[in-house]
């Protein structure tokens, strides 16, 4: 293929702008918003850099440099000239936090390079234009606790009506 594979290596967080704020505020607030991340971490189940480091060369046998991007998610100085493929590796299964990787690698990489994902649960996948307006629906719904919300808001009533007919018919 000619040309450097480079792979980026990022654990994201789901809220940086609300973690961020929150540390500003109140104790609780400051600890809701932990609890909130933490919990979304614990779905997530991300893998560790080395883990996802070996699956990349086992996948990749021309891996050439892997690049490690920080909580601030800016890539370092890479040179996009020599740059024939990159590989995103998402420690997750959506690539949460990644968006601002993601565009800079889209926006930088020359034509005719190729953006490989590969996820912590083994999956490969090309990035492209389809590819990447269905990762930002299922990050929508994943970080915003739309499903969760709306499973609730139609399970609790629905548990209580259900109650209220066992009520009604003498059982307990």
């Amino acid at each position: 293929m000619g040309g450097m594979t480079l792979a980026i290596y990022h654990e994201g967080v789901p809220y940086p702008v609300l973690q961020a704020w929150a540390e500003n505020g109140s104790g609780r607030l400051r600890s809701s918003v932990r609890k909130l991340a933490g919990w979304l971490r614990n779905q997530r189940n991300p893998r560790s850099g080395d883990y996802m480091e070996r699956l990349a060369r086992e996948r990749f046998p021309q891996l050439d440099k892997v690049v490690c991007v920080g909580p601030d998610r800016r890539l370092p100085e890479i040179s996009w000239a020599e740059v024939q493929q990159v590989i995103l590796l998402w420690p997750d299964a959506n690539g949460i936090g990644w968006k601002p990787i993601e565009s800079q690698c889209l926006r930088s990489l020359r034509a005719g390079g190729r953006i490989w994902i590969l996820n912590g649960r083994r999956r490969q996948v090309e990035l492209g234009s389809e590819v990447y307006r269905s990762l930002k629906r299922r990050r929508t719904l994943e970080v915003s606790l739309l499903l969760n919300i709306v499973t609730s808001a139609v399970v609790i009533p629905l548990a209580g009506v259900l109650w209220l007919f066992d009520l009604v018919r003498g059982r307990r």
